[in-house]
């Protein structure tokens, strides 16, 4: 149970790193089956808060209010629009929205100076 969190929560946290880097991308809801579906923030964003419903075994967990489950509700439209590419610099500053930084706190702790550039370096798009 505790994994299957981990896994949505490192979804929800690359969206996100996507989100502030101003990808507005993320925002737009893909079809499926022809049918618009939730886009990424929101559609992970809404499975991991219903993990403490889907989970009751895991309450104390939940209500630890440890950013990386205190969910606060964000706009993530706005996120986008102000979001800009990320630097060296700009990935170490925190964002103001704790399971973002949450996220970055993980792997500005535990990643190589290699590791951290796949955060800032651009590989899409570029010539």
């Amino acid at each position: 149970m505790v994994v299957k969190y981990a896994d949505k929560f490192d979804a929800f946290g690359e969206t996100l790193h996507e989100l502030f880097a101003g990808n507005v991308s993320f925002n737009v809801p893909p079809l499926f089956r022809g049918q618009p579906v939730p886009a990424a923030p929101e559609f992970c964003f809404n499975l991991l808060s219903s993990f403490s419903q889907l989970y009751p075994d895991l309450q104390s967990l939940f209500g630890s209010g440890h950013p990386l489950v205190k969910l606060p509700a964000a706009d993530f439209i706005a996120l986008a629009k102000n979001g800009s590419l990320h630097t060296a610099e700009t990935i170490r500053q925190p964002s103001n929205y704790g399971p973002y930084d949450a996220w970055k706190g993980v792997i500005l702790k535990n990643a190589s100076e290699e590791e951290l550039a796949d955060l800032y370096e651009q590989r899409e798009f570029s010539s």
